[in-house]
């Protein structure tokens, strides 16, 4: 992913890049793979990134295909497999401190092998390579190496095999070593190093350019160091007498190929004996000669066999210029043959490197084929699993479904389709959708609205659409898609069957329109009501306050039942101008605006100002906030709960009410039936009132409840369910806590992120 916001942000988008992932066991490549994790997994991500490279799948998430085609995973043993080749960085910060000295040296040679010239190795900081100075060099970054170009790939992976073959070997011997001088001593062994060394023959084993390349024995009888320059050819070191003998043999031996013997007699001071040497020609190496020497002294009786020895030998002069003329012939042979041997062996090499050049690139390129297969399959696996997963969803479907190609030939329907149009399964497949035996559920809306369009290339979403499903004719709302391919063109219609729908939605727009001529009904019953009620009540307790005011002969048992008449006739005028006011809120129909709560707070101060200052009232409140409210309600709803304190004020100390405000995020702390994922702005209305028991938190919202009745503080017992109302009208809730003496705390509710123009009900 950081490689792909990096070729992304510097402007390199054309560049395209492989990571081949490898491990040693199947069941985690097969993991990898998939590329699916747990919420626990990537918490840590970023959400930009989350949404750029994750797809959501279950409860799950998987990187997606931009990622996972650039990833290849694939068992692979580094310590065993053929390495990859081809690759600009290698990370490797975890296996190396598993492995022992050797083992690592081969993954320093396996490493280079595999990068191309330049390519970076990464390992931990702590690690280290060993004997690798030929191979990498280290960087100013720790633990991030750059491959040397000193060794080809060939020669890397020989010099690899070489270091362990000798490893193994000098291991080897070591060990041997130690068990024989652990045992008893060979005394085979013992007797042979004695013969060889006292008893062997002198021997020298020459070149093909007559140079001593090793000698054995005591030689210096039949060989000795010329004066000037050292050198170790043998005819410069040999006798004077014996040399074109010696000579001759030798070339015999290599033209014949079989050994040769030849007898000289030598004088060296006062001592004469009998040279012979023999030259041995070696299959095995044919370019190397073995050339054993032996003498035996000539005694008086055997001077006979001197002079017959010295007869056999040629005369040095005669024989000169042939043996001359024959080492040149063979010297010219030996080197034109030399030649064409190295001219072929190089051939060979460069052949040869070649051919181990191309059966790498094959095992490695056979080793990528193979990662890719194994991606493949995996692919393939994944795609068939899906192509399942959308045959099982849309066999499922509900909905009818049929896919048209670009010649309106049905290529395919879901069992939906044929049961919702009474079609027998399959019939109409491959088949134009206009076929005549299987066309009657096609209405000529569906063919203008539908099929035209489809011809002309325009889009074709949720249109009603009346068709014939059997016997009735229906509803369906039709959506049309176009699924492009490089084989064909093809559109997929979906029907949904919304006759039901739109029969409840006229039944409801009749309920609809029935319940608001109620209402209106309602409304104007209610208002006439109002009027015929509060008329006689009015004129009740006006003739009784005149009776009061102006009959000066009533007994006192006379004014104190006319008081009570006045007591009453207003306790009912009250009681039904809240009733009024309880009805409109439950019935009217108002949508809210952006209201400052701070100037409706202050109209009701201003209303009520008499009252608080004759009961020397406190009420402070803090800045209230400007939201989307129904004024009116709002303000009744502040009316009544400062009239409450001021009516139930405790009589031992003034009235006192605070208003707070609170900004909740998560309601459910405190309020459990409500909608947990809305935010509410909280106004808690506390006074130092008389109070009441906390078992009685949600009958005082009930209409009519009383707590404290009396003909002094009388009450409507509509007030907190008033309250209550409208908090619910503005989608809010209403609560109450009280303690008896200690004073009560109403708290409103009311939501900061509802739209009231969409969701206020006409309730």
């Amino acid at each position: 992913m950081v490689l792909h916001e990096y070729l992304q942000s510097s402007g390199h988008n054309n560049l395209s890049f492989k990571i081949f992932a490898t491990d040693i066991s199947l069941k985690n490549i097969k993991k990898a793979r998939t590329g699916i994790y747990s919420q626990q997994d990537i918490k840590y991500v970023d959400q930009v990134r989350m949404e750029k490279y994750f797809i959501k799948k279950d409860s799950k998430w998987q990187v997606g295909r931009i990622i996972r085609d650039c990833c290849v995973f694939a068992v692979h043993d580094i310590t065993k497999d053929f390495p990859l080749s081809g690759i600009d960085l290698i990370s490797c910060r975890n296996a190396l401190p598993l492995f022992s000295t050797e083992l690592r040296l081969q993954l320093a040679a396996t490493f280079h092998y595999a990068l191309n010239p330049g390519g970076f190795l990464l390992i931990a900081e702590e690690d280290s390579i060993p004997k690798s100075e030929d191979l990498f060099q280290a960087t100013e970054t720790k633990g991030l190496y750059v491959g040397k170009n000193t060794y080809g790939r060939i020669q890397t992976r020989d010099l690899l095999n070489s270091a362990v073959a000798i490893t193994e070997h000098q291991s080897a011997t070591s060990i041997k070593h130690e068990s024989l001088d652990a045992d008893t001593k060979d005394f085979r062994k013992i007797t042979a190093e004695l013969l060889a060394e006292q008893y062997a023959p002198a021997a020298v084993l020459i070149n093909e350019h007559f140079e001593i390349v090793h000698f054995n024995g005591d030689t210096s009888p039949f060989l000795q160091p010329p004066a000037g320059t050292p050198n170790f050819n043998i005819l410069n070191m040999a006798h004077h007498e014996v040399r074109p003998i010696l000579k001759k043999a030798i070339l015999d031996a290599r033209s014949e190929k079989r050994s040769q013997q030849q007898n000289a007699v030598l004088s060296i001071g006062h001592s004469t004996y009998t040279a012979s040497f023999e030259v041995v020609y070696l299959p095995i190496h044919s370019e190397l000669l073995l050339v054993v020497f032996s003498r035996k002294p000539i005694l008086n009786s055997d001077e006979t066999l001197k002079d017959s020895i010295k007869a056999e030998i040629p005369p040095h002069n005669t024989n000169s210029k042939e043996l001359t003329r024959k080492q040149e012939l063979y010297f010219e042979e030996l080197q034109t043959t030399n030649e064409e041997l190295l001219q072929r062996t190089q051939e060979l090499e460069l052949l040869n490197e070649e051919l181990k050049t191309t059966a790498e690139e094959l095992r490695s390129n056979n080793e990528e084929l193979s990662c890719t297969n194994d991606e493949l399959k995996d692919r393939r696996n994944e795609l068939s699993a899906l192509q399942q997963l959308h045959a099982s969803i849309i066999k499922n479907l509900k909905e009818p479904l049929i896919i048209l190609d670009q010649n309106l030939i049905v290529q395919s329907a879901n069992p939906a389709f044929y049961r919702s149009f009474g079609i027998q399964d399959g019939i109409i497949e491959g088949l134009s959708i206009f076929d005549g035996a299987n066309s009657q559920w096609i209405s000529p809306e569906f063919k203008e609205l539908v099929l035209q369009r489809i011809n002309r290339k325009e889009m074709v979403q949720d249109t009603r659409i009346p068709l014939a499903s059997g016997p009735t004719l229906r509803t369906y709302m039709v959506n049309a898609m176009a699924i492009e391919n490089e084989l064909q063109q093809c559109v997929m219609l979906t029907f949904r069957d919304i006759t039901d729908f739109e029969e409840a939605k006229k039944e409801l727009s009749f309920q609809k329109q029935q319940q608001l001529e109620r209402s209106t009904q309602l409304e104007h019953f209610t208002a006439s009501a109002t009027d015929k009620l509060l008329d006689p009540v009015r004129k009740i307790h006006m003739f009784a306050k005149k009776i009061v005011d102006t009959e000066k002969s009533l007994t006192q048992g006379s004014i104190h039942s006319l008081e009570r008449i006045l007591n009453t006739s207003h306790n009912l005028e009250r009681l039904i101008e809240d009733l009024v006011i309880y009805l409109r809120v439950h019935f009217e129909q108002k949508k809210p605006k952006k209201t400052d709560l701070n100037q409706i707070l202050r109209k009701v101060l201003n209303e009520l100002k008499s009252p608080i200052r004759q009961t020397s009232a406190i009420i402070e409140s803090e800045e209230l906030p400007l939201m989307p409210v129904i004024p009116c309600q709002i303000r009744l709803l502040f009316a009544h709960l400062i009239s409450n304190t001021l009516r139930f004020a405790n009589e031992a100390s003034a009235p006192m009410l605070k208003i707070t405000l609170h900004h909740i995020k998560d309601i459910s702390h405190e309020i459990s039936d409500a909608y947990p994922e809305n935010e509410y702005i909280k106004l808690s209305f506390t006074d130092n009132g008389r109070g009441f028991e906390q078992n009685y938190e949600t009958l005082v919202f009930d209409p009519f409840y009383q707590l404290h009745r009396s003909e002094k503080n009388y009450g409507s017992g509509l007030g907190l369910a008033l309250v209550r109302q409208i908090a619910l009208n503005h989608h809010g809730m209403a609560k109450v806590n009280s303690s008896l003496g200690q004073g009560t705390t109403v708290s409103i509710y009311l939501p900061v992120t509802v739209s009231f123009e969409e969701q206020c009900s006409p309730n």
